[in-house]
C-alpha cells in the first residue's frame, strides 16, 4: 500500500469511528454512497440570520421616538382611539378614520366604540400646514409635545408631506394620566381649528367642497411632577395631530394614505424623513428610500411593530424598551413564515 492510499484509508477509518452508530452501519457496506456533506449552509443560515436580526434592531431604534418627559418611556394607546378626518370629500373622511380604527384593533391597541366618542387623533388634509402649525404654536403649543418654549418654532415646522405631533401624558400607578409639559408651557387646552386650513381643494380628486371648524381638546391638562422614576410609570398618548399636505400627495391612493396614517397615530416615530432598515408602508413618500423597501399597505414588519407595541408590557426606559421591542418583533415575524 502506498503512502497515500494510507493516508486515504487511515482518513476515512477516522471519519467512520467519530460517526454515529447508524452512520457506521451505513458507511461499513464499501459499495454504500458516502453520506452528503452539509457543513457549509447552517454557516449561511446563521449569517443570513444574523442580518435580519440587526435589520429588525435598526428598524426599531429608528422608528421609535421616546417621549420628551420625566420618564422618558416609549408612548402607546390606553384610553381608547377616537380618530376623527376632516378635509377629504365625503364618504373619504369617514374611510380613513374607519381603516385607523380596523388597524388598531387588529393590533390590540384599545378603540373607543361610543357614538360619539371624545376625539384624541385628529387628522386633517390641508393645503396650508405651514400656517395651521404656526396657529397651534401660537394657541396651542401643548399639541406638539413636551418641549421647552425655545424649541416650539423648530417643532412646529412642517418638513414632510405627512407628519404628526405627538401631546403625551404619564400614567401614574393609579392610572391618574396628566399630560407631559417639561417646559411648562401651558395654552389652551381646547384648540379650535378654523376653517381656514381644512377643506381645501386638493390634487388627486383629494380634496372638500368646504371645511367646518372643529376642536381639539386635551384628555388632560395638568402639568407633571415628579422625579425621574419608571417604575409603575408608563407613557401615554394623549391627543395626536397628524398633517397632511394635499398639495404633495400626487396620486397616492386615499387607502394607501389611511394605511401610513394609521402607522404613525398608532405609534410615535422620528422616521419622518428617514429610511426604515426594513420594507415599510412608512417608508413610502421617502424619496431617499430604495423602491423595495417602500410599501402601499402596512407589511408585516409594520403589524409585527405594531402588534408587540401593544402586547407587550412596556415599564422601562426608552433604551430597554426598544431592546424588548426588537426581541418581540423578532419572534413574531418567525412564528408568522
Amino acid at each position: 500500500m502506498t503512502r497515500r492510499a494510507f493516508t486515504q484509508a487511515a482518513a476515512l477509518f477516522i471519519a467512520a469511528a467519530t460517526a454515529n452508530p447508524a452512520t457506521w452501519a451505513q458507511t461499513s457496506d464499501p459499495s454504500a454512497a458516502p453520506p452528503a456533506q452539509s457543513a457549509d449552509p447552517p454557516i449561511q443560515e446563521i449569517t443570513v440570520m444574523g442580518v435580519r436580526e440587526k435589520m429588525i434592531h435598526d428598524f426599531v431604534n429608528t422608528y421609535v421616538a421616546p417621549v420628551n418627559s420625566l420618564i422618558g418611556g416609549i408612548a402607546r394607546w390606553r384610553m381608547g382611539v377616537c380618530p376623527a378626518t376632516t378635509g377629504l370629500v365625503d364618504p373619504w373622511n369617514n374611510r380613513v378614520t374607519d381603516r385607523i380604527k380596523a388597524v388598531a384593533a387588529r393590533v390590540g391597541a384599545p378603540v373607543d366604540t361610543n357614538v360619539p366618542c371624545k376625539t384624541n387623533i385628529q387628522v386633517i388634509f390641508t393645503s396650508k400646514p405651514q400656517a395651521l402649525m404656526d396657529e397651534v404654536r401660537r394657541k396651542a403649543q401643548w399639541l406638539l409635545g413636551s418641549h421647552y418654549r425655545a424649541q416650539a418654532k423648530e417643532l412646529a415646522t412642517v418638513r414632510q408631506p405627512i407628519q404628526a405631533w405627538y401631546a403625551t401624558a404619564t400614567a401614574n400607578r393609579d392610572g391618574r394620566l396628566t399630560m407631559d409639559d417639561i417646559g411648562d408651557i401651558g395654552g389652551d387646552c381646547t384648540f379650535t381649528v378654523s376653517g381656514d386650513f381644512n377643506g381645501i381643494p386638493g390634487p388627486g380628486g383629494i380634496g372638500a367642497a368646504g371645511g367646518a371648524p372643529f376642536e381639539i381638546t386635551a384628555s388632560s391638562c395638568n402639568q407633571v411632577n415628579g422625579s425621574r422614576i419608571s417604575d409603575g410609570f408608563s407613557s401615554e398618548f394623549n391627543v395626536v395631530t397628524v398633517i397632511v399636505d394635499t398639495t404633495k400627495l400626487g396620486k397616492i391612493s386615499t387607502r394607501t394614505l389611511a394605511d401610513y396614517v394609521a402607522m404613525v397615530a398608532l405609534a410615535q416615530t422620528k422616521s419622518f424623513g428617514t429610511c426604515l432598515a426594513l420594507p415599510s408602508i412608512a417608508n413610502l413618500i421617502n424619496p431617499d428610500c430604495d423602491a423595495t423597501k417602500k410599501a402601499e399597505r402596512l407589511t408585516e414588519n409594520d403589524l409585527a411593530y405594531l402588534t408587540v407595541l401593544y402586547q407587550m408590557k412596556i415599564d422601562a426606559k426608552a433604551g430597554l424598551a426598544q431592546i424588548n421591542l426588537a426581541a418581540w418583533m423578532k419572534r413574531s415575524l418567525d412564528h408568522s413564515e
